[in-house]
């Protein structure tokens, strides 16, 4: 399955280790949503998941960066993020 991180105000963090209730919320509806649509896509010639860090300054505010084996793999996930 797919890897997912997030680091906000560059720090690495997870949805459990956030204590406000709004932002917790949100970054797990993210993480959610990732695994729903993105989840389930593996590299056909290599078999590996992608990795997806999820950087911003506030839970709001997220970028997503993908990294994988391939560029066929990362198109396949950006495109599935869309």
């Amino acid at each position: 399955m797919v890897d997912i991180h997030f680091e906000i105000n560059g720090r690495k963090v997870g949805p459990n280790q956030i204590a406000d209730a709004l932002t917790r919320a949100v970054l797990e509806e993210a993480a959610k949503q990732i695994k729903q649509r993105a989840g389930a896509i593996r590299c056909p010639t290599h078999s590996h998941y992608a990795k997806i860090i999820a950087k911003g300054r506030s839970a709001e505010n997220l970028n997503f960066e993908v990294s994988g084996c391939c560029n066929d793999l990362i198109k396949k996930v950006e495109q599935s993020l869309k």
